[in-house]
């Protein structure tokens, strides 16, 4: 649980890091931060952001998705069904580009 816990932690700093370069600050009010922005920083940082994820989802999951809550519940409840540590650190490094890039 505690683990849980500070993996979590982790994932939401790590967006915020992602999201410096854009917007100048790791603050949760995406929408103030932006404001003060200009519009091709808004144009552009989910357009590199995607383009980055959709390399690392070719060469480090190829044919897959990420992995999401749902999917973690389900290995847990499908005996032979497992999510690798490998898979999921990938899946998280992948989705905080995504988030943090703004593709949300």
């Amino acid at each position: 649980g505690a683990s849980a816990a500070y993996a979590a932690i982790w994932f939401r700093i790590l967006i915020g890091w992602l999201q410096i370069p854009w917007l100048g600050t790791s603050s949760e009010r995406v929408f103030s931060a932006a404001l003060d922005v200009p519009w091709y920083f808004i144009l552009a940082a989910p357009t590199i952001g995607g383009a980055i994820v959709g390399l690392l989802l070719v060469y480090l999951m190829p044919g897959k998705r990420t992995y999401g809550v749902a999917d973690v519940i389900e290995a847990q409840a499908i005996k032979n069904s497992k999510i690798s540590l490998d898979e999921g650190f990938g899946s998280a490094l992948v989705t905080a580009i995504s988030l943090g890039s703004g593709a949300s």
